[in-house]
């Protein structure tokens, strides 16, 4: 018996609560593909596999990796341990040996079979054998082969296994890894089942490029700003600028533009060093990946205060374009005719909630919630604590003059971010409405439709979840071609845009009902896909013989 102080880990409650920061299957996904991209063999172009299997709720990665031999498994089992990697000078991701535990944020075994130099080592993990563990006790994986010779190439499978999840995202972790590939040479083959990501830039209108002034320089370095503008709005993974360090992504911001008019338009990024340097007591990010940086951290601070005036700066010329543009009479001639779409989306929209609501209930007894209820005319979009001054929407009049981005004079403080609460169990919240009240506020209750200029290469039409519009693109050589006859007026040009509205509004519905979980299987939506195309055309007979 001792009288001195210790300080002690339950290794397995510590394994466990690192799980818990990796709550969605992308997140883990992911954890592993860059494992994968990391640990190379010298030479070899790394190609990665990712298998889903939604019926037996599992999920493999296979890589040609430089494989792991029994004690670099015992490395890798190591929480918290020092990479080596970056004890060598090679700066990669790996910082606080965390990332092993994230297959138990969504399930109960984690297998993991690597052959190198000729030999194989397969062990296997269960979330039972972590709980069972007393305190000061190890965990103690199964050793399901140990260095057994084979002719197999050096690699690593990863198998997660007994997933918990009730569907298997595979759409966004094909979105997820495809943005992350950014940063990744062009030989590098992920594959999740038969689809190739490979990560498309949008196509981009215009390209800005910021250094810093000399007090930020003082603290994050020689780093600069990029800041693109694409032709369209963007999905939201893509929005917002790309925060990395030694080609390490930890955040995405937009500096307190977010969901403001036109910022769904931006992207960039900028690659900071010293953020993985810094060795001060308040750490700019935590062992989380949880995509947020600290913002009382002294380098943190000065990003902000570099990045948001810029993203503000050409953020507000967008919306005076926009508003200048929308003034044209050829303007108002197409607002008119996405507005005649609109409504009739928007009332086959309202009967579609109401039935999927009733169908949702006596299927599976489950409500909807507000998902589909029924919408009021104008949407407060989510809460968050501050409340409509953090959020107010850029005022429609805005004429800010804007000169020399280079010099504007960055704010004492960095912007202060909006953060989304919930409310709780009495439904009340400290937060507010984030678009506030009266002029700002966003319009809902059903589809949008708009002609947008997106450039040739993109589709005919886009639909944007986020704010549940339809865009129609103007350059898509079709609809040009149709629109050169005789402008918006013409009835072919009209025809085809009607023709583009109710095929993306169909897809719009599949999805929907995708992520409901009414749609299982590919024959049910090609089914519900041709039925609202059907159902909705119908309803244009009138417009046509008019």
């Amino acid at each position: 018996m001792t009288n001195e102080l210790v300080v002690q880990s339950d290794v397995g409650r510590d394994l466990l609560q690192s799980a818990e920061h990796f709550r969605t299957d992308r997140a883990v996904i992911w954890e592993y593909v860059v494992n994968s991209l990391q640990y190379t063999s010298l030479g070899v172009p790394p190609e990665v596999m990712v298998t889903i299997n939604e019926k037996k709720k599992s999920i493999t990665i296979a890589d040609n990796g430089r494989g792991m031999d029994k004690a670099d498994l015992q490395h890798f089992f190591t929480m918290h341990g020092e990479n080596r990697e970056r004890v060598a000078g090679r700066i990669g991701r790996g910082m606080f040996g965390t990332g092993k535990s994230a297959a138990f944020g969504i399930a109960s075994t984690l297998t993991v079979n690597s052959v190198k130099d000729g030999k194989k080592t397969e062990v296997r993990l269960t979330r039972e054998q972590v709980e069972g563990v007393g305190q000061g006790e190890y965990i103690k994986p199964d050793v399901l082969k140990d260095e057994v010779p084979t002719g197999e190439s050096n690699g690593t499978v990863v198998e997660i296994s007994r997933i918990h999840l009730r569907r298997i995202d595979r759409a966004a972790i094909i979105r997820n890894i495809e943005r992350h590939l950014a940063r990744y040479p062009r030989d590098v083959e992920v594959f999740v089942d038969h689809h190739e990501c490979r990560f498309k830039e949008p196509e981009i209108a215009e390209e800005y490029e910021f250094a810093p002034p000399s007090d930020v320089a003082g603290v994050i370095g020689e780093a600069r700003l990029r800041v693109k503008v694409a032709r369209g709005p963007l999905d939201e993974e893509l929005r917002g600028i790309q925060i990395y360090s030694h080609g390490n992504w930890h955040a995405t911001t937009l500096a307190g533009s977010d969901n403001k008019k036109m910022s769904e338009f931006i992207l960039g990024e900028i690659d900071v060093p010293t953020l993985e340097e810094c060795e001060g007591p308040i750490k700019p990010f935590d062992n989380t990946r949880s995509g947020q940086l600290n913002s009382e951290n002294e380098i943190v601070s000065a990003i902000y205060r570099f990045i948001g005036p810029r993203i503000d700066q050409i953020r507000r010329q967008l919306v005076d374009r926009e508003l200048e543009r929308a003034k044209s009479e050829e303007a108002q001639r197409l607002a008119q005719q996405a507005d005649k779409i609109a409504e009739i989306l928007s009332e086959d929209f309202a009967a579609f909630q109401a039935k999927l609501r009733r169908a949702q209930s006596v299927t599976t007894g489950r409500d909807l919630g507000t998902r589909y209820a029924p919408t009021a005319d104008e949407d407060e979009g989510p809460w968050v604590e501050g409340g409509p001054d953090l959020a107010d929407p850029l005022d429609s009049d805005s004429t800010r003059e804007a000169d020399d981005e280079n010099e504007l004079e960055p704010p004492g403080q960095p912007p202060e971010l909006p953060r989304p609460v919930q409310p709780n169990e009495e439904g009340k919240t400290t937060g507010k409405p984030r678009g506030g009240a009266g002029k700002g506020r966003k319009p809902s209750g059903g589809f949008h439709v708009e002609h947008q200029n997106l450039g040739e290469e993109a589709a005919r039409g886009r639909y944007v979840s986020d704010r549940r519009t339809l865009i129609i693109n103007l350059d898509h050589p079709e609809v040009a071609a149709a629109y050169k006859l005789s402008g918006p007026g013409d009835p072919a040009f009209i025809r085809l845009t009607w023709e583009v509205a109710v095929a993306e509004y169909a897809l719009a519905l599949a999805q929907e009902l995708v992520d409901v979980e009414q749609i299982n299987t590919p024959d049910e939506a090609l089914f519900e896909i041709r039925d609202h195309i059907d159902r909705v055309s119908r309803q244009l007979t009138s417009i046509y013989a008019a």
